[in-house]
């Protein structure tokens, strides 16, 4: 083989190709923050199951800057509304009741069921900013959303209220 001649650069080629999907690979298989995926395809969606007995109102605020967020979430009715969330996403801080009355189930298939009472407002922190929000309202109950979007990096603010009945809505 001569320096240069076009089998040694596709054996060059295809060697390193190897290398990058081998070292890929085992940062996936170790589950490191390093998110390929991601990376690749920078598209997050974000699936929210509400429980709920009566019609409610919930508020959704979600401010991001590109990379992370955060979301805060309250609602106005008189007894205690059921979210799941991607386990990904932590509690950060609760208003309008004590800590101890914010409620998490066990995470599974990475969801956390949350229990949020009445009055209460609880902030999370949102790892990946989701590039779309699609909520499920499993419990035939009428269920207004109030989103607020905040996009630090723009300053851009957008408001929506959405009805949801018997659905699946992509909030946006």
């Amino acid at each position: 083989m001569f320096p240069g001649s076009p089998v040694k650069v596709h054996t060059i080629a295809a060697l390193a190709a190897v290398i990058a999907v081998v070292v890929l690979a085992q940062g996936t298989i170790r589950g490191d923050s390093l998110d390929v995926t991601a990376q690749v395809n920078p598209q997050t969606r974000v699936e929210i199951g509400v429980e709920h007995v009566r019609p409610l109102t919930l508020s959704l605020t979600i401010s991001t800057n590109g990379k992370n967020g955060i979301a805060d979430i309250s609602h106005d009715g008189t007894g205690t509304a059921y979210l799941s969330l991607p386990s990904s996403w932590t509690r950060r801080e609760v208003r309008g009741t004590s800590l101890s009355t914010v409620i998490a189930d066990p995470p599974t298939f990475g969801y956390t069921r949350w229990a949020i009472p009445a009055g209460a407002t609880v902030s999370y922190a949102v790892p990946v900013a989701p590039s779309t929000i699609l909520l499920h309202n499993p419990s035939g109950v009428p269920l207004q959303v109030k989103l607020t979007r905040v996009d630090l990096q723009t300053q851009n603010v957008e408001r929506d209220v959405i009805l949801v009945q018997d659905a699946t809505t992509e909030l946006w």
